[in-house]
């Protein structure tokens, strides 16, 4: 698809607004009866510079604890081809967890 993104950045000079492209990929198992695993792929390339583009992945088991709640524990993958200096590494990682309420 096609998209907008705007970045703010505390580096001054490197605040940019991109008209993008975006593909990606969603897949969900079934583990057990109780869990799932999800893997979320994302690409997102500038129109203009296509060098500049990013690849997002975020992967995630989640498990149920009751019949409403529950637990998830994820990785989040963010890889910048052209990182802006001083604010981000090529590739930044992130571990969450959360409870998870399902109505």
């Amino acid at each position: 698809g096609v998209g907008y993104m705007k970045e703010i950045y505390s580096v001054p000079l490197a605040d940019r607004s991109l008209t993008v492209g975006v593909a990606g990929v969603g897949l969900k198992f079934k583990v057990s009866e109780t869990a799932d695993f999800t893997t979320d792929a994302h690409w997102i390339s500038p129109l203009k510079d296509s060098d500049d583009w990013r690849l997002t992945n975020v992967a995630a088991i989640t498990t149920r604890m009751t019949e409403v709640l529950s637990l998830k524990l994820a990785h989040n993958l963010q890889y910048r081809n052209l990182p802006v200096l001083g604010v981000f590494n090529k590739t930044d990682q992130m571990m969450t967890a959360a409870i998870v309420a399902k109505f």
